[in-house]
């Protein structure tokens, strides 16, 4: 059995994106999420408060270095338009393109959601989690808080289950 951590994107004082459909913000939004369907599949970890990203990557790297898989916790924002779930991966990580691939699908079938797809990531947005750290990583982007028919879709119970399967796959790769 892998051992498996949860990373919560932002902190408490940087709480990253603010849906006005879900009246939450993002870091609030999967602790709560973590808390009630997460549990008992991993660890939780959260940010460090420093303002510097590289800072606080090098930190959670040091929190999660212990660990097989490591799921970063996000959603996205962007024009109403934006839609769609996605994953990203380090570039190159073929084994987590299966699970980025199969994560994408699962959301996209089970929750009606766009499938954007897996993006391997060797620069920009998370690619610091993604590089730094230790296990394989994952950051997941499931749905665009900025549109409403995506949070209207979107589901813990279900997203749950899917983490869930996620992590069976992995554990038989």
């Amino acid at each position: 059995m892998n051992k498996v951590a949860f990373v919560i994107g932002h902190n408490k004082n940087d709480k990253g994106a603010y849906s006005k459909y879900l009246t939450v913000s993002e870091w609030t939004f999967w602790n709560d999420f973590y808390n009630n369907y997460l549990s008992n599949l991993g660890d939780l970890f959260n940010h460090s408060l420093s303002s510097s990203y590289t800072s606080r990557q090098k930190s959670m790297y040091n929190l999660t270095k212990d660990y097989d898989l490591v799921f970063e916790l996000h959603f996205n924002a962007g024009p109403l338009s934006a839609n769609g779930v996605e994953a990203l991966i380090y570039s190159g990580n073929n084994k987590m393109k299966i699970i980025a691939e199969l994560y994408c699908k699962l959301m996209s079938d089970k929750l009606s959601l766009r499938n954007r797809g897996c993006k391997e990531k060797s620069s920009g947005n998370g690619f610091g989690f993604l590089n730094l750290t230790k296990g394989d990583a994952i950051l997941l982007e499931p749905f665009f808080g900025s549109n409403k028919s995506d949070c209207n879709k979107y589901s813990h119970k279900e997203h749950a289950l899917i983490i869930e399967d996620l992590i069976n796959t992995y554990n038989k790769l």
